[in-house]
């Protein structure tokens, strides 16, 4: 072939092999394509404004992460602006609208995003969001029950609907919803604390305690938590292991408390002190007990219940005149209940004083004639002054009030037996360890006292 042949036939080549290789339309984001594009100006722009509301988006993002709301909102509008078909635009809008508690705009990007390409299982969770905060739980959990069937493997569409179905009074759907679920999600820390509350709402108390065990395996350092899941322990008769848990928070705070400046409020809440007391209590370690509600007291004069439990540690610990101090000082102070006039009577009883115990019993049963206590509580001061007639005519009082009260009808059989076999002999002292005196003190008429 010839030079002239060769300079002809090489082009031919080429162009046929533009159009084996490129007989289909050029790429709109390539060069050619760009420079066959009817508007390349007009792609151009979208393109730019794709790229600058990804990063806008993204800063959006941020803000929102970060806490920052209103600058969030700001740059989300000009987003919008910038990229009004993109579902996920309006999905963080939902997000954000909800957080700033602005409903109305959050369920109009909820629908703006359900009418674009894409629609998912977290707009249907946004939906559910959006109808929980107008109070709609039905139509939440209906919403929330969607997006887990379309993607079941978030935990926190499961979270959501577990935590309606509650607020609608079906903690029993919540917990055979948590229970199924919560072994495919070993790791989830709220999954298991919130399994552990379901069971404690349903008296589960096996089941709440070993949720509380599946979500401490989870590293946390959160207080709050570890307080919540140790309540729950109390709750369910794990004392020792509630202890595990209070104790360390409670030394942490006293150490921050003593290098911290006057003033700083560091420490560990009341609540944490006395459910920590109330383990201590329930595991007759009645001095600890003690020793951790007195701060309690120090700070708040009407905690009634680090004051009586405080009391009922003291007088079980055989410290019946720090009981004494501690109940009179409270009465001073506060409007006096029943309750604390029965604590007192019970008091006044283990000190050897019946007509002060009497006195009290009677102030609780002119509260609350109902106070089955109250009237055991004046019977046994009768019967320690030798008043057996009157002791007796106390039970009768009471099942004339509490037609079914067996404590009443026990105690009323016992003078009437003392009667019969020792007649005229007084018992002189009331006798400080009677199994009555101790089980009150000990909260076992939990009906009565705090």
């Amino acid at each position: 072939m010839n030079n002239k042949a060769r300079r002809i036939l090489i082009p031919i080549a080429l162009m046929g092999g533009i159009l084996v290789c490129g007989c289909a339309e050029p790429g709109k984001d390539s060069l050619l394509g760009r420079h066959l594009n009817n508007d390349p100006r007009g792609s151009a722009k979208a393109r730019w404004d794709g790229v600058r509301g990804d990063v806008t988006l993204q800063l959006a993002q941020q803000h929102y992460r970060a806490g920052r709301l209103q600058e969030a909102e700001s740059a989300l509008s000009r987003v919008l602006a910038m990229t009004p078909n993109n579902a996920e635009v309006y999905k963080f809008g939902a997000h954000l609208y909800i957080e700033l508690g602005q409903l109305a705009k959050a369920q109009e990007a909820v629908a703006a995003a359900a009418r674009l390409p894409g629609y998912d299982a977290e707009t249907e969770y946004l939906a559910g969001m959006v109808a929980e905060r107008y109070g709609d739980l039905e139509r939440a959990v209906n919403h929330f029950k969607t997006a887990q069937q379309m993607q079941p493997n978030v935990p926190e569409y499961i979270l959501a609907a577990a935590e309606t179905y509650v607020g609608l009074d079906q903690a029993d759907k919540a917990f055979e919803l948590l229970n199924a679920r919560a072994k495919d999600f070993d790791g989830c820390g709220p999954m298991s604390v919130l399994a552990a509350q379901v069971s404690r709402m349903l008296g589960k108390r096996e089941e709440a305690a070993q949720y509380c065990r599946e979500a401490l395996h989870i590293a946390t350092d959160d207080d709050e938590v570890l307080a919540e899941l140790a309540g729950i322990l109390a709750w369910a008769d794990c004392h020792a292991e509630a202890i595990g848990i209070l104790l360390p928070i409670v030394e942490k705070s006293v150490v921050l408390l003593q290098s911290a400046p006057a003033g700083t409020g560091v420490g560990v809440s009341a609540s944490i002190r006395r459910t920590l007391a109330q383990s201590y209590f329930a595991q007759s370690k009645y001095q600890d007990a003690c020793r951790i509600l007195r701060p309690v007291m120090s700070d708040d004069a009407s905690d009634v219940g680090a004051w009586t439990l405080f009391c009922r540690s003291a007088l079980l610990n055989g410290d019946s005149a720090g009981a004494d101090e501690a109940i009179t000082l409270f009465l001073s102070r506060n409007e006096p209940s029943a309750e604390t006039h029965l604590l007192a009577g019970y008091i006044h009883l283990s000190r050897r004083n019946p007509d002060a115990a009497a006195e009290s019993a009677r102030k609780a049963l002119r509260l609350d004639t109902g106070l089955e206590p109250g009237w055991l509580l004046l019977a046994e001061a009768l019967r320690a002054n030798g008043l057996t007639q009157k002791a007796r005519e106390a039970c009768e009082d009471a099942l004339r009030v509490i037609p079914q009260s067996g404590a009443s009808s026990a105690m009323l059989a016992s003078l009437e037996w003392e009667d019969a076999n020792s007649p005229g002999i007084a018992s002189g002292e009331p006798d400080v360890t009677s199994e009555l005196n101790r089980n009150v003190a000990a909260g076992d008429a939990e009906e009565a006292l705090p």
